[in-house]
C-alpha cells in the first residue's frame, strides 16, 4: 500500500498535463490523499498487532490484551487486503495507461499480488464470521471496546478533539451494531458480519491513528497524522460526510497528498 502511494505520488510530481504536474489538480491529490489516509491506517493496526503478538510469545500479554489480538488480528487481515487492492486500483488510476503497462511500474504487479492476499489465510467471508463469532461465544468484544476507549482516553490534544469525538461516537454504533445483530436468527447473523466488521476495523484504526498523534504531538514532532486522520476518519467515519460542505477539504487532500512524497525521502 505504501509502495502505491509513492509511485502515484511520485509520478504525479513529474508528469505534467495543461501546463503543470498532474499533482497540482485536485482529482489526482484526492486519489493520493485516499492511498495516503489508507496505508497510514493499515500501518497503525499491523504494529498494534506487532506490539500484542510480542507480549503474547514473551509472556506478559493480559487476558484482555490476549483478546484483542484474536479479534484485531482477522479484522486486520480482511481490511487490508480489501484496501489494499483499492489503493493499488487508485495508484494506478493516477498513472492513467502507464499503470496498467508492466515495464512501466510495479504496480500491476502488486495489483496481481493483492488479488492473491485478499483470499490467502481465510477468505473476507470466514474471517468476518470468525470475529462475529468469537465475540458472541467468548464476549471478546468487551475486551476489544474496553482496548479502544483506552487508546481514545488518551488523546487530549485540541487538535485532535474533533477527529477523538468522531471517532467515539462510532464506537459506540459499532456496539450497537453487535447488539442488534446478536438479537437476531443464526442465519440472519451471517448476512451482517462484514458490516459489524468493517465499522469494527474503522474505529480500531482511527483510535491507534489517534493515540500514534498524540504521542507525535505530545513531543513536538513535525507530523501529518492530524490532517491524516480527519480525512481518514471523514471517508469511514463521520456520519452525512460531503467534501462539498468542508471548506478545510482542498488544502487537506493536498497536503495529504504531498505527505507521501515527504514519507518517502530518505533525508
Amino acid at each position: 500500500m505504501r509502495r502505491a502511494a509513492i509511485e502515484a505520488a511520485s509520478y504525479a510530481a513529474h508528469r505534467t498535463a495543461f501546463g503543470q504536474v498532474i499533482g497540482a489538480y485536485p482529482l489526482v491529490q484526492e486519489a493520493v490523499a485516499d492511498c495516503v489516509s489508507e496505508y497510514t491506517a493499515a500501518t497503525a493496526s499491523g504494529f498494534a498487532l506487532a506490539a500484542l503478538l510480542d507480549l503474547m510469545e514473551t509472556g506478559r500479554a493480559s487476558e484482555d490484551q490476549q483478546a484483542v489480538y484474536r479479534v484485531l488480528v482477522n479484522l486486520n487481515k480482511y481490511a487490508t487486503s480489501v484496501r489494499g487492492s483499492h489503493v493499488v486500483h487508485r495508484a494506478i488510476e493516477v498513472l492513467g495507461g502507464n499503470g496498467a503497462i508492466e515495464s512501466f511500474s510495479v504496480l500491476p504487479r502488486l495489483y496481481r499480488d493483492m488479488v492473491v492476499l485478499e483470499s490467502w489465510e481465510g477468505t473476507h467471508n470466514v474471517l468476518c464470521l470468525q470475529v462475529q463469532r468469537d465475540m458472541q461465544r467468548y464476549g471478546l468484544h468487551k475486551p476489544f471496546l474496553r482496548w479502544m476507549g483506552e487508546r481514545l482516553d488518551s488523546v487530549t490534544a485540541p487538535a485532535l478533539a474533533q477527529e477523538r469525538a468522531v471517532v467515539a461516537s462510532a464506537v459506540e454504533r459499532g456496539a450497537d451494531l453487535l447488539a442488534r445483530i446478536t438479537a437476531l436468527s443464526r442465519t440472519a447473523q451471517q448476512a451482517h458480519a462484514r458490516r459489524l466488521a468493517d465499522i469494527l476495523t474503522d474505529c480500531a484504526q482511527a483510535a491507534l491513528l489517534l493515540e500514534e498523534a498524540q504521542w507525535e504531538l505530545d513531543r513536538g514532532l513535525a507530523t501529518a497524522k492530524p490532517q491524516i486522520i480527519a480525512h481518514f476518519v471523514n471517508a469511514h467515519l463521520r456520519p452525512g460526510y460531503d467534501p462539498l460542505d468542508d471548506p478545510g477539504y482542498l488544502d487537506r487532500i493536498r497536503f495529504v497528498s504531498e505527505a507521501a512524497l515527504r514519507d518517502a525521502d530518505p533525508v
